[in-house]
C-alpha cells in the first residue's frame, strides 16, 4: 500500500516578496495620539509600550502589564491597540 501525496495548502505562503499586510494599528496609533485631546483619549497600549495624555511630556512606556502578562501577544497588546478614553467622551 503506498502513501497518499500530502495535500498543499490552499492558502498563500508568506515570502519576502510577498510581505505581510500591515495591521490596521499602524494607521490608528498615530490618528489617536495627534487627536488624543479631541477625542478624550486617556491613555493608548500598544506594542508593548504605554503612552498617556497625562504623562504627555514624558512620551512612551514600557508597558509593565498590570493584571496582564505585558510579554504576551495578547497582554502586551502586541496583536490589537488598547485605547481608553475618557467616560462621557464620545467619537466624532
Amino acid at each position: 500500500m503506498t502513501t497518499p501525496p500530502q495535500r498543499r495548502s490552499k492558502r498563500p505562503t508568506l515570502t519576502p516578496q510577498r510581505p505581510r499586510p500591515r495591521p490596521s494599528n499602524h494607521r490608528t496609533k498615530p490618528r489617536a495620539l495627534h487627536n488624543a485631546e479631541t477625542l478624550g483619549v486617556e491613555y493608548l497600549i500598544w506594542q508593548g509600550q504605554i503612552w498617556s495624555l497625562a504623562r504627555y511630556e514624558e512620551g512612551w512606556h514600557l508597558y509593565k502589564g498590570g493584571m496582564h502578562d505585558p510579554n504576551d501577544v495578547t497582554g502586551g497588546h502586541y496583536a490589537h491597540a488598547h485605547i481608553t478614553v475618557k467616560e462621557g467622551n464620545r467619537y466624532p
